[in-house]
């Protein structure tokens, strides 16, 4: 895929062949990107980051969702402008061409491919959490949600349009931050007791502890 053909068909109006020709190119060639005006990754306040392969997103409660290029790692790109979502976006993970967003009150799934285009994002799909999303980590067909309302949310995204909760494991008090490896997920609680749980993943919709530890103050991502 050449840049140059890319951009004739845009040129063109040529929208969908042209994401098309960008797309089939992915396998490590996300710089396949009309270059912009170079810039730092910047954001007032930002409180998100997800790197995946050359694209990264970043979160930020002023000023929406950025995509960056990461193809020349000293000179982050932005691709397009800003994605404004349906809330405030307080952590983001992504697998491409998907940004997962834990936002006030829901998660939502955005196809970042437009950036491609130096479109913005479309959103495709949201769920409600029981409170407001805090962090999100991914293990297979299912996102974590750390929520405000001493939980992490279990979402199945196998359908990226149409996202469903589908279990909840229950808390000590807030969760600010989660991961994920495997079967297993990962999250910190800081209200009072501290903890740091393993939580099993065998079963989706009925998540099980595996482990509990007790945190010194001060923790606050996994």
């Amino acid at each position: 895929v050449r840049v140059a053909d890319v951009l004739e068909r845009i040129g063109a109006g040529d929208r969908r062949a042209a994401l098309g020709d960008v797309a089939g190119g992915l396998g490590g060639d996300h710089h396949l990107v009309p270059p912009r005006d170079v810039e730092g990754v910047e954001g007032a306040h930002g409180v998100g980051l997800a790197v995946d392969g050359d694209i990264a997103v970043v979160t930020s409660l002023s000023t929406g969702v950025q995509v960056y290029s990461l193809a020349v790692p000293g000179s982050p790109q932005p691709m397009g402008p800003r994605f404004t979502p349906l809330a405030a976006a307080n952590g983001v993970a992504v697998r491409w061409p998907y940004a997962y967003l834990a936002e006030s009150g829901r998660l939502e799934i955005v196809d970042l491919s437009p950036a491609l285009l130096a479109e913005a994002p479309d959103s495709i799909g949201s769920t409600t959490l029981i409170g407001n999303g805090n962090e999100v980590a991914l293990s297979g067909d299912y996102a974590l949600v750390g929520d405000s309302a001493n939980c992490v949310d279990i979402v199945r995204i196998a359908d990226p349009a149409n996202p469903v909760v589908v279990g909840n494991f229950l808390t000590t008090g807030y969760v600010p931050a989660v991961g994920a490896r495997g079967a297993y997920g990962y999250a910190v609680t800081l209200s009072a007791p501290q903890a740091f749980s393993v939580i099993s993943l065998a079963n989706p919709l009925q998540p099980q502890a595996a482990a509990t530890l007790s945190l010194s103050l001060g923790a606050s991502q996994v």
